[in-house]
């Protein structure tokens, strides 16, 4: 057959990769067809259970903040606002309110995938089958992803507004930009964090449109449910950092905090070691090297998303709690890794990058903790170890001269 009259569903002209490339499609498909959308279609009464009974306790004048059982601390840390953007789910009952939001998750992705694709098209890659839908591969075997999906979790819709906040920021649009971001820090508080980073890049449209849009969210929300859960949910909100100081294992938490309190409670670490002061100097640290790092002025589009991606993993360093479906938002790193693998010139960061994705996919559920070898560290923090990767794999590409552009 001539390259002209080859099929769409040539992925190279090596014979072999061609089947054993949409082998491995077919079995993303069953796989996120199965733990990813069936599961939320049938068994999604985890989080989104918990939005909507947290929504219904917001109508209802009910305290808002609901509790972890045996643990004497609020487990809902989202702010108010949130669940006034989920009270219109209360008006269906949930088996028709949770395929509602498996819905609006299915647009998410889709709106995700075609942002991707307008990033991606306009490289020279774009002609190969296998680069075109290749990431699929890489996106629906993405543990955290599945998670959030099956969870009903809003990960994906924060994934989704920063992902639109920086397309709107790259297509010259920066008040737009500014207002995806304010929305999404009114969902969830960690998108606040690429507020310093505006800052730090001088963007003052964007940033006095993000602080109007939470401004604006903030009045609309007090004026609906009042001051009183607003200044609670930041007295909870202390309170939960304070626990999960604590009880570092709490849910699951994979953070590196987490990791050296329990290395220095099996006896891996000297007692004496004071670790949340340690933990506090490698925020400093990360914010530091990251200030020497990362220039103030404008980069081009690329390398403006390899700076994200930088971001969001030396955030989930420096928190004393993160969950494992949180490192959803790495998933956009790896969409820029995708977009120009052709430019990343250092091996190095590919083997990183490579491996943090294989060990989240290695990470297991909070009810596994103690399942594998009788070991925790060949368990869960299979994620930490991922992150670390993820991290050092950005920051070398972060750090070539030629990522400017």
């Amino acid at each position: 057959m001539s390259k002209t009259d080859s099929s769409p569903f040539e992925v190279t002209e090596n014979r072999w990769f061609t089947p054993l490339f949409w082998l491995l499609m077919g079995i993303t498909t069953l796989n996120f067809g199965y733990n990813g959308f069936w599961e939320a279609l049938h068994n999604m009464n985890i989080d989104f259970h918990v939005y909507y009974g947290w929504a219904n306790h917001l109508k209802t004048g009910y305290p808002f903040l609901l509790n972890v059982a045996n643990a004497q601390h609020p487990s809902f840390y989202y702010p108010p606002f949130w669940g006034l953007l989920i009270r219109p789910f209360t008006w269906f009952d949930y088996s028709v309110a949770k395929h509602l939001w498996l819905g609006i998750n299915v647009i998410l992705f889709l709106w995700g995938g075609w942002m991707f694709r307008d990033w991606a098209k306009q490289r020279p890659l774009w002609k190969e089958t296998w680069y075109r839908y290749g990431f699929l591969i890489v996106a629906l075997n993405f543990t955290p992803f599945i998670e959030s999906f099956y969870h009903g979790q809003a990960n994906l819709l924060i994934l989704i507004l920063l992902a639109s906040s920086f397309w709107f920021y790259a297509k010259q649009k920066p008040c737009v930009a500014g207002t995806l971001l304010g929305l999404s820090i009114m969902i969830k508080i960690l998108p606040i964090a690429f507020l310093i980073y505006w800052g730090w890049k001088r963007q003052w449209k964007l940033m006095a449109s993000a602080f109007l849009t939470v401004l604006v969210l903030l009045l609309l929300s007090v004026g609906i449910v009042g001051i009183e859960p607003h200044l609670k949910f930041l007295q909870d909100t202390q309170i939960y950092l304070h626990y999960t100081q604590t009880h570092w294992m709490h849910q699951g938490n994979i953070s590196l905090y987490s990791f050296l309190m329990e290395t220095q409670h099996q006896g891996y670490l000297p007692q004496f070691l004071p670790i949340y002061s340690i933990s506090l100097l490698i925020t400093l640290g990360i914010g530091l090297l990251l200030a020497f790092k990362v220039p103030r002025q404008i980069v081009g589009e690329r390398a403006t998303l390899v700076e994200y991606s930088l971001g969001i993993t030396s955030l989930f360093l420096a928190t004393t709690y993160a969950e494992h479906h949180q490192f959803l938002l790495i998933l956009m790193g790896y969409a820029v890794a995708w977009i120009w693998m052709d430019e990343i010139k250092d091996l190095k960061v590919l083997i990183l990058l490579l491996s943090s994705w294989l060990l989240m996919l290695m990470g297991f559920q909070m009810d596994n903790l103690n399942l594998t070898f009788g070991n925790i560290f060949w368990g869960i923090y299979f994620h930490t170890y991922g992150l670390l990767a993820a991290w050092l794999g950005f920051f070398f590409w972060q750090t070539q001269k030629e990522i400017s552009t």
